[in-house]
């Protein structure tokens, strides 16, 4: 399969670094892969504007903020329902950290930052009722142990 653009290894350098820390400054980035920092500015751009990069974002450990359950719940809809409403409301759940659509045995699967299991027994409930929620099954996340943004960036570099 070819990718729509082929990034090469100075690319693959600007999208770790910028993956690991979104705010460093394109001069820092340049020394560090020995190029100009008008280099880097112009491949920044190109990157962006064919939507590769989409945008820099701060991470937060929403640990240290009290949201120390993170679970993870399948939901199940009603067939007979269209999937959007329920993808509307959930967007609505502030807890909600990510969610997806997908295939398999439920159609669409979130990510839940919650303060305590009293607090994330809340909010799925709230998910519950949710017109045209079937219903959901948990999983709770003891410790994630992988959350890199720059590891398939090495990959499809090779």
């Amino acid at each position: 399969m070819n990718p729509l653009y082929q990034i090469d290894s100075i690319d693959s350098a600007i999208l770790s670094y910028l993956a690991e820390d979104g705010k460093m400054p394109y001069t820092e980035m340049a020394k560090k892969i020995t190029v100009s920092h008008g280099t880097i500015h112009q491949r920044v751009k190109k990157m962006e504007k064919m939507g590769i990069i989409q945008k820099t974002s701060v991470v937060i450990d929403y640990n240290k903020l009290g949201y120390k359950l993170t679970c993870y719940l399948g939901v199940l809809v009603n067939s007979g329902l269209n999937i959007d409403k329920v993808c509307q409301e959930l967007k609505n759940i502030p807890q909600i950290t990510v969610a997806n659509i997908t295939s398999g045995k439920f159609n669409i699967t979130c990510k839940i930052r919650a303060l305590d299991a009293d607090h994330a027994k809340h909010i799925i409930q709230n998910i519950h009722s949710i017109d045209g929620v079937i219903r959901t099954e948990t999983t709770v996340s003891f410790e994630e142990f992988i959350n890199s943004k720059d590891q398939l960036i090495q990959e499809i570099a090779r």
